[in-house]
């Protein structure tokens, strides 16, 4: 739910933004949902070619 929250904070920003600052709001944003269990469990499942199991 995390990411949802994210992208609609990122969306409700970008009118108020240039793309440079866009852009690096979403690097950011990124780089910290990479480092989060739920992306590596959804990328190892993925090459695995399997559902992710994640544990709430």
């Amino acid at each position: 739910m995390a990411a949802f929250a994210e992208t609609k904070r990122l969306l409700r920003a970008s009118f108020s933004q240039d793309i440079a600052q866009h852009l690096d709001a979403e690097h950011a944003i990124f780089r910290r949902s990479a480092a989060s269990a739920y992306f590596h469990e959804g990328v190892t499942a993925f090459f695995e070619k399997r559902k992710p199991r994640f544990n709430d």
